[in-house]
């Protein structure tokens, strides 16, 4: 008789999650490589070196990110894969904030209240 733990290995092939802190969720990781936004569509290299299309219409977006043309070439992502009637396709994309650069800038670090402009200042 196989018992159930045989398949607890490695081998499952499912992402596994990071223990230092840094992401915690069970994406596979990648960085997005080329956007070409006249054909709505992008490529995204994961971490084994492979390039795997997605298109803006049939990929869904999370995190602070929410449109795929606001993605930009180099951002570090999470996504997901699926298989589609012209083969493998990113079918998820999750965007990650980067400590300390990818805050809004509508937004003050102190307090998290909106941070003045030069135009609301030259205003009092």
């Amino acid at each position: 008789m196989v018992e159930d733990d045989a398949r607890d290995g490695p081998d499952d092939g499912a992402p596994e999650a990071t223990t230092d802190g840094e992401r915690t969720d069970l994406y596979y990781h990648g960085i997005v490589r080329r956007l070409s936004h006249r054909k709505n569509s992008g490529v995204i290299r994961t971490a084994s070196g492979r390039d795997i299309r997605f298109s803006y219409q049939l990929v869904h977006m999370s995190g602070p990110v929410t449109s795929p043309k606001a993605l930009k070439e180099g951002m570090v992502v999470g996504y997901d894969l699926g298989w589609t009637g012209h083969g493998l396709r990113v079918t998820r994309i999750k965007t990650y904030l980067r400590p300390g650069r990818d805050r809004p800038a509508s937004t003050s670090v102190s307090d998290g209240k909106p941070a003045e402009t030069d135009g609301d200042q030259a205003s009092k």
